[in-house]
């Protein structure tokens, strides 16, 4: 896979069979990819990402996100720079309110999750 696509392209955790022809080698827009595959490469996307985020502790999974935020503002950053760029769709502008939730989570809710983590999860 040549150019800017294979920065697109999602982990193979995440890859399912509706979007793996999106990533065959020929120009997406002439795969016949429609929207109801979309919608379900997003649902099965959402479920793997929802496993991976559970971990065994509290300050774990609060580290687990803060990762993911921080790999996902580097392939942003990597994205703006080969000026691929969505504006309705500027998913850079929720790093810092995610940000700011976890921490709004810590500081208030973190000391009874810490204690109680293991009947949650």
């Amino acid at each position: 896979m040549n150019g800017v696509l294979e920065y697109l392209k999602p982990d193979s955790s995440i890859m399912n069979t509706e979007a793996e022809i999106l990533f065959s080698g020929i120009e997406p827009t002439s795969t016949g990819f429609n929207e109801r595959q979309a919608f379900r490469h997003y649902l099965k996307s959402l479920k793997v990402q929802c496993y991976q985020v559970t971990q065994k502790s509290f300050d774990d999974a609060l580290k687990a996100n803060r990762e993911i935020l921080n790999s996902a503002e580097n392939l942003l950053s990597s994205l703006d720079s080969l000026s691929i760029r969505d504006s309705q769709r500027d998913f850079s502008k929720a790093l810092d309110s995610n940000r700011g939730a976890l921490s709004y989570l810590e500081n208030t809710r973190g000391a009874v999750l810490r204690r109680k983590w293991n009947q949650l999860v």
